[in-house]
């Protein structure tokens, strides 16, 4: 059986959103965003998507650089 990792299905709190936000709007890849919340790419993009943050001009400057 696989074992699931600490983060696995932690709840985002509001000030997680926040901070989501916030280094989404900063010009860090989105790999350095879901280092520093502590989360993965997929959960960083997820919420991402759930918040209605655009994540697409970020991807864009990452290739860009």
């Amino acid at each position: 059986m696989a074992m699931k990792s600490k983060t696995a299905n932690k709840l985002w709190t509001p000030e997680d959103d926040k901070q989501l936000k916030s280094l989404i709007e900063t010009s860090i890849s989105l790999n350095l965003v879901a280092t520093k919340l502590q989360r993965s790419v997929s959960a960083v993009k997820n919420r991402a998507r759930v918040l209605k943050i655009s994540i697409a001009r970020r991807a864009l400057k990452a290739k860009g650089k």
